[in-house]
């Protein structure tokens, strides 16, 4: 019987500790969202520009990065000569087996 009295002391103590803290954090959080709404639409699109180039520009230097590794290990011409055999040359006609053409 000590236990459960004693635990919803403890549980009360902790609501009430608990209760301003997160009064505290709600208000904050709202402050902070204020805040961004603040700024004009045109900064939002041309900063959301400039992410995607750096973000774009970022993963186009990983992939050069790992050609270049492909490259060092022979591995990339390999691969290469392995894809340019595979593709149709741009220049060359299909024949196609029921046209009337040659």
């Amino acid at each position: 019987m000590a236990f459960l009295i004693l635990s919803i002391v403890i549980l009360l103590v902790t609501m009430v500790i608990l209760y301003p803290v997160l009064k505290a954090v709600n208000k904050t959080r709202e402050e902070v969202l204020a805040l961004f709404l603040v700024i004009p639409e045109g900064t939002v699109r041309s900063l959301y520009g400039k992410c995607e180039n750096f973000i774009s520009n970022l993963q186009v230097g990983e992939d050069d990065d790992l050609a270049s590794e492909f490259d060092d290990e022979g591995f990339g011409k390999q691969q290469d000569d392995d894809t340019r055999s595979d593709m149709p040359k741009r220049n060359s006609r299909r024949r196609f087996k029921n046209s009337g053409k040659s």
